[in-house]
């Protein structure tokens, strides 16, 4: 019999698909929503996407304040990496992410995020 404490491998698969099953109705359009909502509580919160001819979310890039300030004081160095389709979406999610100075070489900054067809 398997252990339904916390921590079991049989809780944390329910966790995982119960969190799948609340998630399947997410779509682009529940992404913009929110980004908007975002936009319309704080003015300087920033995103732009790109629609296809069919309405798909194309392309997203989104930026905070306080990271849109980070990149105006620390742009010499910004690398930006993704991961390959594991996301809900299925495509590569992005971070845009620099450095906080000489002195402080190992402090890294995300400076944006972006969501890539």
């Amino acid at each position: 019999m398997i252990s339904q404490r916390a921590g079991s491998p049989r809780t944390f698969t329910n966790v995982v698909t119960n969190d799948r099953l609340a998630r399947r109705d997410f779509q682009a359009q529940d992404l913009l929503s929110l980004l908007q909502r975002k936009r319309d509580e704080d003015a300087e919160f920033a995103y732009e996407f790109e629609l296809d001819d069919q309405q798909r979310l194309m392309h997203i890039i989104w930026t905070f304040p306080q990271q849109k300030r980070a990149y105006a004081r620390f742009n010499d160095t910004v690398v930006f990496d993704n991961t390959y389709k594991s996301n809900y979406f299925g495509m590569p999610f992005g971070i845009f992410t620099g450095n906080l100075g000489p002195n402080k070489l190992c402090d890294t900054v995300n400076f944006a995020t972006s969501v890539e067809r």
